[in-house]
C-alpha cells in the first residue's frame, strides 16, 4: 500500500469528460437528509450542467463539477462565464455549441484542488 499523501490547494489534474447531464440545481444542491437548498447564486429551478469523467491516475469515473446552463433567451455564453472559460480552456470551437454539450464529451480538462481538498472545474 502507497503511504497517505496531503494534497496542496492550487494543485492541478487533468480529466477526461465522460458524461454530461443536463439537470436542475435543486436536484444537485439539495441537502438529502434535511430538504435544505444549499447553492449560493442559483435558484433550485435554474438549470445546470453535472460533469462527470475520469481523473487522470484513477479508474471510477466520479462527477467532476457543475456549470450553470446560459440563462439568457438568446443562447449567448458570455466570455466571462464559467462554461465559456472551461470550453476555451479545453480547446473547443466557440463558434456554435450545442444545447447538450456533446463537443465537451471526451476532452481532457484541467481541474485546480481548492483550499479544502477537492478538485474544481
Amino acid at each position: 500500500m502507497a503511504p497517505y499523501t496531503i494534497s496542496k490547494a492550487g494543485e492541478l489534474a487533468k480529466a477526461k469528460v465522460t458524461k454530461i447531464e443536463k439537470t436542475t440545481a435543486g436536484k444537485v444542491f439539495t441537502k438529502k437528509d434535511t430538504g435544505e437548498f444549499m447553492a449560493k447564486f442559483s435558484k433550485p429551478d435554474d438549470p445546470v450542467f453535472v460533469l462527470h469523467g475520469i481523473v487522470e491516475g484513477t479508474k471510477e469515473e466520479i462527477k467532476l463539477g457543475t456549470i450553470n446552463v446560459p440563462r439568457n433567451k438568446a443562447g449567448i455564453i458570455y466570455p466571462s462565464s464559467k462554461l465559456a472559460m472551461l470550453l476555451q480552456r479545453s480547446g473547443v470551437s466557440l463558434d456554435v455549441i450545442s444545447e447538450d454539450l456533446k463537443e465537451l464529451r471526451g476532452q481532457t480538462i484541467t481541474l485546480v484542488r481548492d483550499s479544502r481538498g477537492f478538485l474544481r472545474v
